[in-house]
């Protein structure tokens, strides 16, 4: 076992610790790219559509063909019909 030095005047991380992803922090009309594996990929996808349901705004998705990337999307959530 390995035990760290004490370390004076240390600050704890303010952010929320399950926060992986910045979509509270994105606008309508910000969008991401995650890089990683495909499941890194897939859970990405996962993760925006949850915080999509739970704080009720829009998000899209467009996978690259390799599946090894996504660009994420926030969006509006009303269409216009122009």
């Amino acid at each position: 076992m390995k035990i760290g030095q004490i370390e004076q005047n240390s600050k704890p991380i303010t952010d929320h610790w399950r926060r992986k992803y910045p979509f509270d922090k994105m606008s309508i009309g910000d969008s991401i790219l995650i890089e990683g594996s495909e499941e890194d990929v897939h859970r990405a996808c996962v993760a925006v559509h949850n915080y999509g349901t739970r704080h009720k705004r829009k998000f899209t998705y467009r996978k690259s063909n390799d599946k090894k990337s996504v660009r994420i999307y926030r969006i509006n959530l009303t269409l216009s019909n122009d």
